[in-house]
């Protein structure tokens, strides 16, 4: 009974004291070797400990980045394959670069031998043509291509030579080469307008305009060579086989470019509109920031450099 109301009594709390100094006579107890190994195996359980804290944590970065690429991608899509920014390319137009799979038209349809014809398909802008259609929609393409850029983003694209093109008080002048050969394409195509209609344009500067457009035409052409293959079709109409050029390319988004010229253009009328209230006069082109505009000196007679077609002509 004795034993069993001791065992009821409340129990000693012994202090922090009392509890370090014994643990501190247990240290004494233990060999050297031994307590080595035990603070030593303490240390190494604190490390694995960490490692597996830091393991989670560059796993879960991990994690929430992927997932955060997955879902942007899946809200902006952007696959420039095979359409990115090329070096000597406008900087500045590279965020409106946009990839679109657009199938080609212009295969030709056989109905019998001799008669052959493009098929006309009304569910696309027709380029082809003087109707008034056509023309509007070459306009909507070619309208307003040329805007002012800042010294400092022409010194970025001709760091050493870039004061020698033409520029104004309000900056430079500058096109972007593709719209440039889009605005050939229609020369030439109203030039064969002219010559079927019997209405062709004889004069020296349409001449130049034209062999101008030919050659830089061909140039883009080489240059950007589509590698995209085009099979060839048999018709049951005729013997002959022919290419099939419907075939789907890969390409730049023309409009989204067409959108970035908006946006430069109206930056470009800004800054008119500010010089004409800054100067409280009218702004022309002719407010120039330069003396004199030229080439380089020519090598020899300006006249060294004409045609054979125009040599020929001066000659009879």
């Amino acid at each position: 009974m004795e034993k069993f109301s001791s065992f009821l009594k409340p129990h000693r709390y012994v202090s922090l004291t009392q509890d370090s100094q014994a643990s501190d006579s247990m240290e004494k107890l233990l060999e050297p070797q031994e307590l080595e190994a035990r603070i030593r195996h303490g240390r190494s359980g604190v490390l694995l400990t960490w490692c597996r804290a830091a393991y989670l944590l560059i796993a879960w970065v991990l994690t929430a980045s992927l997932a955060s690429l997955w879902l942007n991608a899946l809200v902006n899509p952007s696959d420039l394959r095979g359409i990115e920014l090329k070096d000597l390319e406008f900087k500045a137009a590279e965020s409106w670069i946009e990839r679109d799979i657009v199938k080609f038209t212009g295969t030709p349809i056989f109905e019998t031998q001799d008669i052959v014809y493009r098929e006309y398909n009304r569910d696309y802008k027709q380029y082809l043509g003087n109707s008034t259609e056509a023309r509007d929609n070459w306009h909507e393409l070619l309208r307003d291509r040329y805007f002012l850029v800042t010294e400092d983003e022409m010194k970025a694209i001709y760091p050493n030579n870039y004061k020698e093109y033409y520029h104004t008080a309000l900056g430079w002048w500058i096109g972007l080469d593709g719209f440039h050969i889009l605005h050939c394409v229609w020369v030439v195509g109203k030039a064969l307008d002219q010559a079927r209609s019997g209405k062709a344009e004889d004069s020296e500067y349409q001449r130049y305009h034209e062999d101008h457009c030919l050659d830089i035409i061909r140039q883009s052409v080489q240059c950007n060579m589509d590698l995209t293959p085009i099979p060839e079709r048999r018709w049951h109409t005729t013997e002959h086989h022919f290419i099939d050029s419907d075939q789907k390319h890969v390409c730049r988004n023309i409009w989204t470019l067409r959108k970035f010229l908006d946006v430069r253009q109206n930056r470009t009328k800004q800054l008119i509109a500010e010089y004409e209230e800054r100067e409280g006069k009218p702004w022309v082109e002719e407010d120039s920031a330069m003396g004199v505009f030229g080439f380089p000196e020519w090598k020899g007679e300006m006249k060294d450099y004409r045609p054979p077609y125009l040599v020929e002509k001066l000659s009879e």
